[in-house]
């Protein structure tokens, strides 16, 4: 299979950038996939522990 050795190099080089996204990027970004299909079964629920 393919391996990119670039990125595996960039990881243990310290050279990947750890980004997060504000709760105001995530609700847009869950606005803009509202109308797409869900999974069979899918209830919105989160099953995460809380």
């Amino acid at each position: 299979g393919h391996f990119d050795m670039s990125a595996y190099d960039s990881y243990f080089a310290g050279d990947l950038v750890d980004d997060s996204m504000d709760e105001e990027g995530v609700e847009s970004a869950l606005k803009a996939i509202a109308e797409l299909p869900k999974p069979v079964g899918y209830t919105g629920k989160s099953y995460a522990a809380v």
